[in-house]
């Protein structure tokens, strides 16, 4: 209930606020010059309360408002109690093990993520890496030069720690979801 009182108070409020001003403003403009400056006397204001409105015009106010807001009660248990499907839940990936492989000329190993993305209802490889020839670890690759990726374990037992990649990383993405699409993997 609450919720429906919020709502009609926003809604409502601020169009009954705007209607208002928009109204006395359009007042003010239509009064001739000599009385525009009883107008903001506010004694204009008094008379407006002091009208009488017909009892079947306040019932059907009345009536108006009770309808919208059974109106929105419905639509808001409609929201909150129909089974829904989350687009945001993701789905089982049926290659989740299948985050590395062996690629290209010189045969290096890639590792690589998947990400579920909700707006296109699909898995996107995430964090596609190349490993170090000499001890496997993953690499990082350079961000100005993406040929050359530098090995941290490598750089730390003082061996040579930076290696040219011959691959290109689009075509290693490109390879992956060919060999996922063609079930060409060993889940």
């Amino acid at each position: 209930m609450k919720k429906i009182y919020s709502w009609i108070i926003d809604k409502w409020l601020a169009g009954f606020i705007t209607a208002s001003v928009f109204f006395i403003l359009k007042l003010y403009i239509e009064l001739p010059e000599n009385l525009k400056s009883n107008f903001l006397n506010f004694k204009w204001l008094k008379e407006i309360f002091n009208m009488q409105i017909p009892l079947y015009f306040a019932i059907l106010i009345v009536f108006f408002l009770i309808i919208i807001t059974r109106f929105e009660k419905s639509r808001l248990k409609i929201k909150y109690t129909s089974p829904k499907t989350n687009k945001n839940d993701t789905p089982y990936n049926h290659y989740k093990n299948y985050k590395s492989d062996i690629f290209g000329i010189k045969k290096s190993k890639w590792s690589w993520d998947y990400k579920w993305l909700s707006h296109r209802q699909s898995f996107e490889i995430t964090d596609l890496k190349p490993n170090c020839p000499v001890c496997d670890t993953t690499m990082d690759l350079d961000d100005y030069n993406y040929q050359l990726a530098d090995c941290h374990k490598c750089r730390l037992d003082g061996k040579k720690y930076t290696f040219r990649i011959s691959e290109n990383i689009s075509d290693i993405s490109k390879e992956i979801i060919r060999k996922i699409k063609k079930d060409e993997v060993l889940a």
